[in-house]
């Protein structure tokens, strides 16, 4: 079953962030935490500003940090099966690190968080779970070809993000970093996009493990480096490998919903329909390979192999 769970240290960095601009509509939750904890006050906190505007660095690297570092903020012990490389881990270590367990400290974040955030965020987590009855779960593992029961599946609902979710994972855990979404003037986790974001964040994780596990990593990187990314595509996707994985994880996503919806009794047609109207917006958008990885995929019973191989019989 999917675990619903918080994880201060995303409420952290997250947080960190969110004062940057804490006027957006962030969910309730985020709002009261920004209340909470007195940034614009903190003398170290300043610190943390002046180091962003000079070297910005992407939401998912601050998802990476709260995942691999300890309740202390101290990075976690690296391994082959974390994700996280000696690269990240250093620069962490000497950049961010002390700058942020300062903040901490000068703010009193993990007894303020533990005592009047929690339990809050605790019936926000069994609110979601209502959303999984383990179907999720067991659409992704026959997709992906998981047959093992020793992949930890945690979702963190992340209160300071309008729209940006992530995917990554540490050794069997694999996580779906999942935002709400503003509907109707208000910030909320609405039961599809939940659904939907976990399917799209775990395959990342699960591409992204497989990938590092089987040393297909630079594999990857080749394979794709002759494709051009779409200009209006080039400052979400920096790079070839990027954009691709991301062309893949839509095309997987979709086949996903697929299996769900035959799970709840959709027929052929009804199916059909929602799949056609779903590539269409893919290829829309820029992803221009998503019906022909469609093709390849949709019958896959092995994604990652079938996916490389599509790669390497289109940059010959």
């Amino acid at each position: 079953m999917i675990k619903i769970k918080s994880n201060k240290n995303i409420l952290f960095f997250f947080s960190l962030l969110a004062q940057l601009q804490p006027d957006q509509p962030y969910h309730p939750l985020g709002k009261k935490i920004l209340k909470l904890i007195n940034y614009s006050q903190a003398t170290s906190y300043k610190n943390f500003q002046n180091h962003h505007n000079s070297y910005p660095i992407h939401p998912y690297r601050y998802a990476l940090y709260a995942i691999h570092t300890n309740s202390d903020l101290s990075s976690k012990e690296m391994n082959g099966e974390c994700g996280f490389g000696p690269k990240n881990s250093k620069f962490y270590t000497e950049k961010i690190y002390p700058v942020v367990k300062e903040i901490a400290k000068e703010t009193n974040f993990n007894e303020l968080i533990t005592t009047e955030i929690l339990p809050l965020h605790e019936t926000l987590n069994k609110d979601i779970e209502k959303y999984f009855n383990g179907d999720v779960e067991k659409s992704i593992k026959k997709i992906w070809g998981v047959n093992h029961n020793n992949m930890n599946f945690i979702l963190i609902p992340n209160i300071f993000e309008l729209g940006h979710s992530f995917g990554l994972f540490r050794k069997n855990n694999i996580y779906s970093i999942t935002s709400p979404y503003e509907i109707d003037n208000k910030t909320q986790f609405v039961q599809q996009s939940v659904i939907s974001n976990a399917i799209h964040e775990f395959s990342h994780s699960i591409f992204k493990k497989n990938l590092m596990k089987n040393s297909l990593f630079q594999k990857h990187v080749e394979l794709t480096k002759h494709i051009e990314v779409p200009k209006k595509l080039q400052k979400i996707h920096t790079t070839p490998f990027i954009y691709m994985e991301e062309t893949l994880i839509k095309v997987v996503t979709q086949i996903i919903k697929e299996f769900l919806y035959d799970k709840n009794h959709r027929t052929p047609e009804e199916i059909k329909q929602k799949t056609v109207r779903s590539l269409d917006r893919i290829t829309n958008r820029g992803y221009e390979q998503a019906y022909n990885l469609y093709e390849v995929l949709h019958n896959s019973e092995n994604i990652v192999e079938d996916y490389l191989t599509f790669l390497t019989n289109n940059t010959q």
